[in-house]
């Protein structure tokens, strides 16, 4: 005959065994569960691998609406340089290649230069900018905008805001369009079609340091074909207190270049080449 003992140790088998099915239930649904959340990271994962490849396959975006802004640089004018760049990577939004090129040990034929980094650019646009230019705007979206608008424009410059460029640029930045303009553009800040140098033709290396821009413009203009437009709503400062040009001030005080003697040259050549051309057409 079962005892009341009896009775209490089955009761305590079946509860161990009701115990034992429910952790082995719980284990079994927490194993599902981590089944099912590792079927999900896989499959995340598949898709993340997917996208992944897409972008590996993607081919590189044409260079043909960015503009490449070339910079030249020394030594002497490393600090201008940096608060020069520090200005466009703060200001700027449009999509930019930036060539910064040491010229301490090379020649300063300028109009050399420019001509071997122009003709190695892979962008549509090409803007010559000095170290001593500093962006107040976004100046390169308006000037590609203001570009794209006049198929004839040979180059656009933007506006100055005061008396440290030569021509009507000194003008304070307004919400304007562009101006077309008879005169020439201060070479400070110019932005160009890089096509129109294959098309037309690249700069006179019998220049030195300046007027090799203004002589390209003065043929080019001569054609008829072309214009050149100021963009009011591009502000771009040039150079400190009226200065036009630091970096060439310091070199001339370090007695590394006669600046004065260079823009005398550069204007010999300019009205001799202006002559030449002129007597060829009379003839």
């Amino acid at each position: 005959m079962r005892t009341i003992k009896d009775y209490n140790k089955k009761i305590s088998e079946y509860q161990e065994e009701i115990f034992l099915g429910r952790e082995k239930e719980e284990s079994l649904i927490w194993r599902n569960n981590e089944i099912k959340s590792m079927n999900k990271q896989i499959e995340l994962n598949n898709e993340k691998l997917i996208e992944f490849r897409k972008e590996l396959a993607k081919p590189m975006v044409s260079d043909e609406k960015r503009v490449e802004i070339i910079i030249l640089m020394t030594d002497q004018d490393r600090d201008i340089t940096e608060e020069c760049l520090g200005f466009i990577l703060e200001k700027v939004k449009y999509p930019i290649k930036i060539t910064l090129y040491d010229n301490t040990l090379n020649t300063m034929n300028t109009a050399k230069i420019w001509n071997k980094l122009i003709k190695q650019s892979t962008c549509g646009y090409v803007m010559l900018l000095d170290n001593d230019a500093f962006a107040q705007n976004d100046f390169v979206t308006e000037m590609v905008e203001a570009i794209e608008r006049h198929p004839n424009a040979a180059a656009v410059g933007p506006v100055a805001g005061d008396k440290a460029v030569t021509t009507v640029q000194e003008m304070q930045s307004a919400d304007l369009s562009e101006i077309e303009h008879e005169g020439h553009l201060s070479g400070y800040c110019m932005l160009f079609r890089k096509s129109i140098f294959d098309e037309y033709r690249y700069f006179d290396e019998n220049f030195m340091f300046y007027g090799q821009e203004s002589d390209w413009i003065e043929q080019i203009l001569e054609e008829k074909k072309y214009k050149l437009y100021i963009v009011p709503r591009a502000y771009v400062k040039h150079g400190i207190a009226g200065e036009a040009s630091i970096s060439s001030m310091r070199k001339l005080n370090k007695g590394e270049f006669d600046r004065p003697f260079d823009a005398e040259y550069s204007e010999m050549i300019f009205h001799q080449k202006k002559e030449q051309r002129k007597n060829a057409k009379q003839t």
